[in-house]
């Protein structure tokens, strides 16, 4: 391949720089996406073989030594009687028999494999946490529905004991008050009696402590 196959050959010819996209190992000269066009289509070389750049960027480059010129004259073309300089369609039909090719063409699909592999692994990792995060949620709604209902239930309970508890308190209370009020009243009664008394001549006291003692 020639030491400018990144551009092509054709526009060169009309000083126009224009990147190649496919290389032609029987013209040996690049093509870009307009002269490839017609180089596949021209009577004379549409059955030439051709090879995009994108491939031949991909080609290992310690599969095969390609030799681009003659080692002797260092020459592109016209070099048929050099021995060393090998064709390029044989080249690459060497490379593609190969066991190197078709081991790096295992390779290459046993890691598109495994790449294909972990991506949906971890699609479904995110799916699971996806699932996981919707079943917290409603574990967390469960949970605190049935707090909030052990809560009710306890506030309840606590405000029937504390209603029991203040009608108690206020039985004892009020019985007590009562009695209190019992006793205050004997004892005005025994103060009225007791000043009733005093007031009296002695021997009406007398006369009243004895029928006291005798109603005793």
């Amino acid at each position: 391949m020639a030491s400018n196959w990144l551009v092509c050959g054709v526009c060169e010819l009309r000083n126009i720089s224009k990147q190649s996209i496919i290389w032609c190992s029987d013209c040996e000269e690049g093509l870009c996406d307009y002269c490839k066009d017609h180089h596949t289509l021209s009577k004379g070389t549409r059955n030439h073989e051709t090879m995009t750049i994108a491939e031949n960027r991909k080609l290992p480059s310690n599969v095969v030594p390609i030799l681009q010129s003659c080692q002797k004259h260092k020459q592109i073309e016209d070099h048929n009687k050099c021995d060393d300089l090998k064709d390029i369609d044989d080249v690459i039909k060497g490379i593609k028999s190969s066991n190197v090719f078709q081991d790096i063409e295992k390779t290459l699909n046993e890691v598109s494999y495994h790449i294909q592999r972990i991506r949906k692994d971890r699609e479904e990792n995110l799916s699971f946490l996806k699932e996981q995060k919707k079943n917290i949620k409603i574990e967390i709604r469960k949970a605190k529905t049935s707090i909030n209902n052990h809560l009710d239930k306890l506030h309840r309970a606590v405000l029937r004991d504390l209603d029991a508890t203040e009608v108690t308190e206020n039985q004892k209370i009020r019985q007590l008050l009562s009695g209190l009020r019992i006793r205050k009243k004997k004892l005005k009664n025994s103060k009225l009696v007791y000043q009733t008394l005093s007031n009296m001549h002695p021997k009406c006291k007398h006369s009243l402590q004895q029928k006291k003692w005798n109603a005793i």
